[in-house]
């Protein structure tokens, strides 16, 4: 066994490359202030809930929660899964940074419902890839495609639904909560709020 087999050293290379995409998330949320605040270093309160309750604002809250849960989701995986030295960790790696940059265009699509739709296939696209990346780097079905693949099409078939039907404030509404949903049952059937 060389030192570059060794377990202790695979486990350190996984935590410093988690510790970047752990990086790469904070960019991505402190990236996303200005375009919530605006520019503007002074917070107020706006006046009035019609303010606060707009489109842009709940796909900006969708977007925050996918992105969460999504972190918690990723440091339960690699806790249990570390990217081992080799292609298989390369590759989860490089999805890993992809999928974050997924989220940024997410938050700065959230004024766009058509694209702010068109991106959650994506990212499911990616998680699936993950997935089967993961089943075969470390050799096991430590994780379901099954799952991922079943709310890849929900997303997919949300969107769909919604270029066709048009754009309109009510139907974008429903769409987001869809949204929403589907993140958070897809969390859960992941076992991201489950201790192991």
């Amino acid at each position: 066994m060389t030192e570059l087999d060794s377990p202790s050293l695979e486990r350190k290379l996984s935590d410093r490359l988690v510790s970047l995409v752990d990086i790469v998330f904070g960019v991505v949320f402190g990236l996303s202030i200005p375009t919530v605040f605006g520019s503007d270093t002074n917070i107020t309160i706006p006046n009035s809930w019609g303010n606060i309750l707009t489109i842009s604002n709940f796909a900006l809250f969708v977007a925050y929660i996918s992105i969460i849960l999504s972190w918690i989701g990723y440091h339960k995986a690699m806790e249990q899964y570390p990217f081992k030295i080799g292609v298989g960790g390369s590759r989860r790696f490089f999805m890993d940074l992809v999928i974050v940059f997924l989220y940024a265009v997410l938050i700065y699509a959230r004024s766009n419902t058509l694209l702010y739709l068109a991106i959650f296939p994506i990212i499911y696209l990616f998680y699936l890839a993950w997935d089967v990346v993961l089943n075969h780097e470390h050799r096991t079905n430590a994780t379901s495609t099954r799952t991922t693949f079943k709310y890849f099409i929900i997303f997919l078939i949300t969107w769909l639904i919604y270029s066709y039907i048009g754009a309109t404030y009510d139907v974008a509404w429903i769409f987001l909560v869809v949204a929403l949903i589907s993140n958070l049952a897809f969390r859960y059937e992941k076992g991201t709020w489950r201790h192991n």
